[in-house]
């Protein structure tokens, strides 16, 4: 397997990368799935050993940049929200296209607290998406992962004032009990993350590149946008923040 990652093609290569770390950790440090062992890993570990070189691999034949730790996202429209992982157009001042958080372990009050995190960053990136593109069908995903298990959701604009979390899938990291079925889901669930984020990639590069026309030059009059490309965004509204993150 480890031969054929050096010959593989750019669109065989990541889901081989994957499916070639997923069986070295059950191959050579079988202790790391130890359910006593996760439970004492911090949240560091858990993302290095387990998530960290899948995700990598996932966009590694992109254009997209992944970003990793504590950072907080761009935009005319932000929350100031530390998000663990960030998935940017670029490395400009630009709007993400995914955002993460992780927990070592699960817990309902980090899950709930991760996914207002998640939902709040998500709702600001989308409404600067829409507003550089004009564009209400852009989409940001949002991944939640404890532990080894794994929640990837769609936010969208459904409609005037309405945003969407759509529960796109949930999966585990493969457990050998139930190896085959967890890697098909967990390959089901990251390759519909990598093409939404692509098609939102597309979307925004073509918005950027038609930006400006020739036949703005020779308007006489300003074109007024129609009043439902942005009057259906909302601000995001934020309670006070007292865990400083």
């Amino acid at each position: 397997m480890y031969s054929d990652l050096a010959t593989a093609s750019s669109d065989t290569f990541p889901m081989l990368k994957i499916i070639t770390h997923i069986c070295e950790i059950h191959l050579r440090h079988q202790a790391s799935m130890l359910p006593d062992v996760v439970a004492k890993l911090s949240e560091a570990s858990i993302i290095i050993k387990f998530w960290a070189t899948i995700i990598e691999a996932l966009f590694c034949e992109t254009d997209l940049l992944v970003n990793w730790g504590d950072t907080i996202s761009y935009g005319p429209e932000k929350t100031n929200r530390k998000m663990d992982l960030r998935i940017l157009y670029n490395l400009e001042n630009t709007n993400d296209i995914i955002n993460g958080e992780f927990g070592r372990t699960i817990k309902e009050s980090k899950y709930f607290q991760d996914k207002e995190k998640l939902v709040a960053n998500g709702k600001a990136q989308l409404n600067n998406l829409i507003k550089a593109t004009k564009d209400k069908s852009m989409t940001v995903a949002l991944i939640l992962i404890q532990g080894l298990q794994a929640e990837f959701y769609r936010l969208r604009l459904a409609s005037n004032g309405l945003y969407v979390l759509e529960v796109m899938k949930k999966f585990d990291f493969p457990k050998q009990s139930s190896f085959l079925g967890d890697i098909r889901d967990l390959i089901d669930g990251f390759s519909m993350l990598c093409c939404l984020c692509l098609e939102t990639h597309e979307k925004y590069t073509d918005a950027l590149t038609n930006s400006k026309r020739m036949s703005d030059f020779t308007s006489s009059s300003p074109q007024p946008s129609s009043p439902s490309e942005l009057d259906w965004l909302r601000q995001v509204w934020l309670p006070p923040n007292t865990d400083g993150q």
